[in-house]
């Protein structure tokens, strides 16, 4: 079986470099919460699982420590998500654009700093 790799990129949000898992998509509303809490659940049972969404919403705070990584679309390093990131000693990249366009539920991703990559088994 071969992988097909793909190379997105963002800003760094914790000085924890590196996380591995497989995507969860966080569903989001026009105001950046999500639209189904009970979807964060997850994460609470399943390891190796990493968090793509849309914004970096505060309400994401509650998963930090319970998932791989957190990739998001938009958010900055002062955000009260970054900071708690920070806190928990949770990897994290921010500004990967179209980030829930590209990345699909499911994928094997690997985050190290900036960087985030794909691996698509074809």
């Amino acid at each position: 079986m071969s992988s097909k790799i793909i190379h997105l990129t963002g800003r760094q949000v914790s000085p924890v470099r590196d996380g591995e898992g497989y995507a969860i998509m966080v569903d989001m509303d026009d105001q950046g919460s999500p639209v189904d809490l009970s979807q964060l659940n997850v994460f609470s049972r399943e390891e190796g699982r990493v968090a793509v969404a849309r914004l970096a919403s505060p309400e994401l705070s509650t998963i930090v420590g319970k998932c791989a990584a957190i990739i998001c679309e938009t958010g900055g390093t002062l955000s009260h998500l970054a900071i708690t990131m920070r806190e928990f000693g949770q990897c994290g990249v921010f500004g990967v654009k179209s980030a829930t366009q590209i990345i699909k539920h499911g994928d094997h991703l690997l985050v190290d700093g900036e960087l985030v990559t794909i691996i698509e088994e074809i």
